[in-house]
């Protein structure tokens, strides 16, 4: 005897029958959330549920059923119409798709039409990175009929269309005004054999229509602009620039060729950022419209998809000038680790990292402020500020030693001498030259006017060359000062 539940708009009904009638359509169930679907619009029909308990009563459920909630009594028919216990099916006959024959295919019977039994399809997009369903997936799925159709899944990233013609079924989703917010990359049909990598609430929902697509994380080049990348994949660079930053408009691509592809070289009129071999993470994100053909009717197809998931490190001073090619170590919410060198623009990303909290260390304090000296120095010959280019002098030896070494790594773009050279062609006042040079020898350097600091002299005698001594104001002695502050942006890879 087989308990078959008999669904129509507006009642449920249960039979039990021997066999399998001819005139009933079976719905075949594929998950525990398929059959809650069919069953809870009768969850507030008291008729309807007083005979659901009275089948799980006849089923011998353990608990008894009049104590059991409304949801819990769907739960529990669920979980036996998925394992076959329970049947359901609609009381109509059979439905139909009516073909007419054209001239060509008519047979000798040709007052006839052909018949097709019309069936379903299910599309469930799964994060391939948490395994949960992706809700609010918009995607246009194409029919056997050939018709086209605007879809959305629901709160169990499902999309089900019912009564069509047997075949295969095409999904796609467009790109227009995408960005890379709402964007899932594409990672692969069918489910997956391993276990998620994040935990199941790293991602919370919310209501934001998402699409799929293509994505390549491309890296950049010398000579490449936005507008030849845009142009391969098919895109005007204002769509491409929107995509990845949200920004169509120059002032703001700027600023996020900076912050997010770490773009550090500039046009000749210095307006600009151009893309250089060096730029680090240099990523621009290239979408292409994802699109499935072949999707056969009948099935549950399972699309894979993820959030392209990073994390911004930037390493500044107080004054918000990058600090280039420091060693970092973060260490993860897991208790994993990463070590890797900033860039030139003194930001890096970590793709995909375990959500919470990110503890990211320097260890080279010496590294950093020598090169955070050296920043300073150069914005300070940008502003034409000489008080700041003095007191990047004003460190000991090493410090300062080692900040020339830097300016002359990283920042050497004014005469393309040096420091000292673009420090005696910014500063040409006499008193500023002298106050300089003494804290020039202070730092064991040489000086243009041929001045010595001799050892065991006061503080403020500096003697020429010729032994005269000449007074200059008493340079402060040497700061200990830890390096300068460093912020990285951001703090946990979930705020």
């Amino acid at each position: 005897m087989r308990h078959v539940l008999i669904i129509t708009d507006s009642s449920l009904r249960v039979l039990t029958v021997p066999g399998e009638p001819a005139l009933l359509d079976f719905i075949e169930i594929h998950s525990v959330s398929h059959a809650i679907r069919l069953l809870k619009p009768y969850e507030h029909d008291p008729v309807a549920m007083a005979r659901l308990r009275m089948l799980l009563a006849q089923d011998a459920v353990a608990t008894t059923p009049a104590s059991l909630a409304e949801d819990q009594v769907i739960r529990l028919l669920a979980q036996r119409l998925l394992a076959g216990r329970i049947h359901i099916a609609r009381p109509d006959q059979p439905r139909f798709a009516i073909i007419e024959a054209t001239p060509e295919e008519a047979t000798p019977d040709e007052g006839k039409a052909i018949k097709k039994k019309l069936t379903w399809i299910e599309i469930l997009v799964i994060n391939d990175l948490t395994g949960q369903p992706v809700p609010w997936v918009r995607m246009a799925v194409k029919l056997p009929s050939g018709e086209e159709n605007f879809y959305t899944t629901d709160n169990e990233g499902l999309i089900r269309v019912e009564d069509i013609e047997p075949g295969t079924c095409d999904a796609r989703c467009d790109l227009k005004n995408a960005t890379l917010d709402d964007t899932f990359a594409f990672v692969a049909m069918g489910e997956k054999t391993d276990p998620p990598r994040f935990p199941s609430d790293a991602f919370p929902s919310d209501n934001t229509i998402r699409r799929i697509a293509e994505i390549e994380a491309h890296k950049v080049k010398a000579g490449e602009t936005l507008d030849s990348l845009a142009q391969k994949a098919g895109m005007k660079w204002q769509d491409l620039a929107r995509f990845n930053w949200n920004a169509d408009y120059p002032d703001a691509i700027n600023q996020a060729l900076h912050n997010r592809v770490g773009c550090t070289k500039k046009t000749h009129d210095r307006l600009n950022y151009v893309f250089d071999d060096t730029d680090k993470p240099g990523i621009v994100y290239i979408p292409t419209k994802w699109e499935e053909t072949g999707l056969a009717t009948g099935k549950q197809h399972v699309v894979r998809a993820k959030p392209v998931w990073r994390f911004f490190l930037i390493l500044q001073n107080e004054r918000e000038l990058r600090i280039p090619e420091v060693d970092y170590e973060a260490t993860f919410s897991d208790d994993s680790r990463k070590s890797g060198k900033l860039g030139i623009g003194g930001m890096d990303h970590l793709l995909e990292p375990v959500p919470g909290t990110i503890d990211v260390k320097y260890k080279d304090h010496t590294d950093i402020l020598q090169k955070s000296l050296a920043a300073m120095a150069r914005d300070a010959f940008e502003r034409r500020d000489t008080q700041e280019i003095l007191r990047v002098l004003k460190h000991d030896p090493k410090t300062v030693q080692g900040m020339i070494d830097m300016y002359a790594k990283y920042y050497n773009d004014l005469s393309g001498q040096g420091f000292v050279e673009d420090a005696y062609a910014e500063i040409t006042d006499d008193e500023a030259v002298g106050r300089m040079e003494t804290l020039m020898l202070l730092a064991e350097l040489k000086v243009r006017s041929g001045k010595t600091l001799t050892l065991g002299s006061p503080p403020d005698q500096v003697y020429d060359e010729h032994g005269v001594s000449a007074p200059t104001a008493a340079p402060p002695a040497y700061p200990s000062l830890p390096p300068p502050p460093a912020t990285d942006e951001g703090v946990t890879t979930n705020g």
